[in-house]
């Protein structure tokens, strides 16, 4: 009897995004990553510190331009982590997260791999609504171009 290949259960990778507050950057990338490739990864997300909340202009751009809902996502710190030595990848979404976590890295001498993906930080908020809006569809369009290049994939 041969063994079937397609027949034994698939590990998934393991993606950690990490930003500055996991209130922004990183609850998006988390969400579309584990919506496109559920079946060969696993993502999650954390900040160098947590928010006490999703930003709300994420969740609505999720909703209406993903069709993803967070509402139920909670914020956590990058320290909260449990077994950060499980992760294949760690991708770092702000200047601070980046240096953050190469410290931890090597202080700690995790096996993932590090990735510093540049996106802009979310839109100042003392503008109109719809100006809010577009930068935050932008940084979407930026992580979602990232996760294009990084993935080899066409996502648009």
């Amino acid at each position: 009897m041969v063994d079937d290949p397609e027949a034994a259960p698939k590990t998934k990778r393991r993606i950690l995004f990490i930003c500055s507050w996991n209130a922004v950057r990183s609850p998006m990338a988390e969400a579309l990553v584990n919506k496109l490739f559920a079946k060969d990864y696993e993502a999650s997300s954390a900040g160098v510190e947590a928010s006490d909340y999703v930003d709300p202009f994420v969740l609505s751009v999720m909703r209406d331009e993903e069709r993803l809902n967070l509402m139920e996502y909670e914020p956590r710190s990058y320290d909260s982590v449990p077994d950060k030595n499980g992760y294949d990848l760690v991708v770092a979404l702000s200047e601070n997260a980046y240096e953050y976590v190469k410290k931890d890295k090597a202080k700690n001498n995790r096996p993932y791999m590090v990735e510093f993906w540049d996106t802009p930080d979310p839109p100042d908020k003392n503008q109109q609504r719809e100006m809010i809006l577009a930068g935050y569809k932008d940084l979407l369009r930026t992580i979602k171009t990232h996760i294009q290049n990084r993935f080899d994939v066409d996502i648009y």
